[in-house]
């Protein structure tokens, strides 16, 4: 698996960059990207997601709900203490 930089968390960011309290790591295996995000703060909310270019499909790992994708976006929910594995179909390159 290889390392993925391109991949933003978007909303309100602290001065590292990523919203307050979101810790996530990205990594790309083939065509799938896995997306490992930590919210680590006693808040909750929505934060979105860009990515460089839309996938075909997003799964949220051993959840029973889907993720909706808007072009090279979607949004994550995030209680205080979630974690979330989300695997991401991305287009053949």
């Amino acid at each position: 698996m290889q390392a993925i930089q391109a991949l933003k968390a978007l909303g309100t960011a602290t001065s590292h960059g990523a919203p307050h309290g979101l810790h996530w790591l990205a990594r790309r295996e083939r065509n799938n990207l896995h997306l490992f995000a930590v919210n680590d703060s006693d808040g909750e909310g929505t934060i979105p997601f860009g990515l460089p270019l839309p996938p075909r499909s997003i799964r949220a790992v051993g959840e029973d709900r889907s993720v909706r994708v808007d072009g090279a976006a979607f949004q994550g929910s995030f209680q205080r203490l979630a974690v979330h594995h989300y695997e991401l179909q991305l287009p053949p390159q």
